[in-house]
């Protein structure tokens, strides 16, 4: 048996046997390049998701702060649900109780809900420049971005103390100044006002009454003689009538309001609803009214000073101007005393009223 060689067989690439493996290569460079493709898109997508679901939760942190800080609304909302439970518990006070208390939680957790918000906000706001940077292809840099966080975060570290003296100095502005206070201290301002004019105007009526009986001024024989050089009664000699000084310094509107009444003939109610009504302007005014008392106890102090004959340095000069403006700014009951108590001074004749 003759045994025959194998021969080799070759492969013989044909042009169209090339071009067919060229093309098997490239479907499948086109395969893998289609499937990185996707995989891009899917990244992409996903980063988009996580952007679009970043941008809602910060409207709806700002939406919740921007509805919480909002008095009128917050206000209408809880008074909604204070009805509510009104009505359901057959009980009016259960709902107003419940109400106030949700004010009152309200006034003092939304500062410091706002200050979390904040912080939330600013953390948000940092991954929203991440997914737009990756959805760009940008590449940046840790170094760079921890520097610009630090930055960031020193910028509005001093935003938020800058915030913070201003709110201060609003809350301190606010203590003096009604119109720049919330609505809850503004009628609590108000509900005072008409408690202390009620009960001015009431305590006035009664001491018209009882003044002639209890406080009635007279020359008493230890009364000190009257001179022209000065107020007979040291300014601080309140102390020698115990009833006047009590008077004086609790409610010195009706001493002076007396005091005019008598000496100067000027009508009592007039002197008292002057002096009593810019006392109760005083924090609708900023205080201001406060300086209008000491130029009207000033000015009729000088006419005091004309009516008793007290010439030392002569009524109406700067000198005695200015000593009278010191004493009604720093010892207002004293001088409102001492000028009730000089109609006790001995006198010869008492020159008339002006």
């Amino acid at each position: 048996m003759v045994n025959k060689k194998k021969e080799p067989t070759y492969e013989v690439k044909t042009p169209d046997g090339i071009a067919k493996k060229e093309e098997e290569e490239d479907e499948e460079g086109e395969h893998a390049s289609k499937d990185k493709h996707i995989s891009t898109g899917v990244k992409k997508e996903q980063m988009r998701i996580e952007l679009a679901s970043n941008l809602r939760e910060q409207s709806e942190l700002k939406h919740t702060i921007a509805h919480l800080t909002d008095e009128s609304e917050s206000d209408e909302e809880i008074e909604a649900a204070a009805t509510l439970v009104a009505n359901e518990t057959e009980s009016v006070a259960m709902g107003d109780t419940l109400g106030h208390m949700w004010k009152e939680m309200r006034m003092f957790e939304v500062p410091a809900y706002a200050e979390h918000v904040d912080h939330e906000l600013h953390h948000l706001k940092h991954e929203e420049k991440e997914l737009e940077a990756k959805l760009k292809g940008e590449t940046v840099k840790i170094e760079s971005e921890d520097k610009e966080d630090k930055e960031h975060e020193d910028k509005e570290h001093k935003e938020h103390e800058e915030h913070k003296e201003h709110e201060e100095h609003d809350e301190r502005a606010s203590n003096v100044n009604f119109w720049k206070m919330n609505r809850q201290s503004q009628k609590h301002v108000i509900m005072s006002s008409l408690v202390y004019l009620v009960g001015g105007v009431l305590l006035a009526v009664l001491f018209k009454k009882v003044r002639e009986k209890h406080f009635e001024l007279e020359v008493r024989p230890d009364a000190p003689n009257a001179n022209t050089a000065n107020f007979g009664n040291s300014i601080f000699g309140c102390l020698g009538d115990m009833k006047l000084c009590v008077l004086g310094f609790c409610c010195p509107c009706l001493v002076w309001a007396n005091t005019l009444e008598r000496r100067l003939k000027v009508s009592y109610w007039k002197a008292f609803l002057a002096f009593f009504g810019l006392l109760l302007l005083h924090a609708y005014t900023m205080g201001i009214s406060s300086i209008f008392i000491v130029f009207l106890g000033v000015f009729y102090r000088q006419k005091l000073r004309e009516s008793y004959s007290i010439a030392s340095f002569e009524s109406g000069t700067k000198q005695t101007m200015a000593i009278d403006f010191l004493l009604w700014s720093f010892c207002q009951p004293c001088a409102i005393i001492q000028e009730a108590r000089e109609e006790t001074c001995k006198r010869d004749k008492d020159k008339p009223a002006v």
